[in-house]
């Protein structure tokens, strides 16, 4: 609800989870995976255009719809190389005034060792398992970095490199991230809830 709040500019009926017009031109958007924004072609006549500031290029138009496609949308599952830690409560309005996501996240923990690679378009990040209760991604880096997901953090979650728990933090506000060391691994976040068992 914050994160969403803060992506729109204002809040929502709890039971709604909505992007708004607002929420269009918010840099949050990339965050969330968004790649394609669809539109009525032609505006009814009891409705307002959509102001999209981003000048985002048409992928598809027909009588009924119109599809914008982000360029800036990041992947479901990224490694950086960077993080700040902030203060607890104040990643949102850091995310909205600075870093760039492609390459650092914001945590509101103690940053474990990260390491910058003279080539990070080498890093590898390849998902083996994605169901919604286990993801298994297998990793390659020639330094330390996070594994970022554009995945809800739960406290039931667990994370676990190569076999053994580790700590699962909780990234850009509402998402999930695992320190990954150098070298080749093999990542796994399960949903293990103890009620559930």
């Amino acid at each position: 609800d914050e994160f969403m709040a803060a992506l729109n500019g204002q809040d929502q009926n709890y039971h709604h989870t909505d992007i708004l017009e607002t929420g269009l031109n918010s840099p949050l958007i990339d965050l969330l995976n968004v790649r394609y924004v669809i539109v009525p072609t032609v505006t009814a006549s009891d409705e307002m255009p959509p102001h999209l500031e981003r000048n985002l290029p048409v992928a598809y138009s027909d009588a009924s719809v119109t599809i914008f496609e982000n360029p800036s949308a990041l992947p479901r599952i990224r490694l950086v190389h960077s993080a700040l830690q902030v203060a607890p409560g104040h990643a949102l309005q850091t995310l909205l005034s600075a870093p760039d996501p492609r390459t650092t996240t914001v945590l509101e923990a103690p940053l474990p060792e990260l390491g910058q690679p003279t080539t990070p378009e080498a890093d590898l990040v390849e998902p083996s398992t994605y169901r919604a209760d286990d993801i298994n991604v297998q990793t390659r880096s020639s330094m330390a970095g996070l594994l970022v997901t554009s995945e809800v953090y739960y406290p039931a979650w667990k994370a676990y490199v190569d076999g053994h728990p580790t700590t699962l933090y909780v990234a850009d506000h509402a998402f999930r991230a695992v320190a990954v060391p150098a070298g080749s691994h093999s990542i796994e976040l399960r949903y293990e809830s103890v009620p559930l068992q």
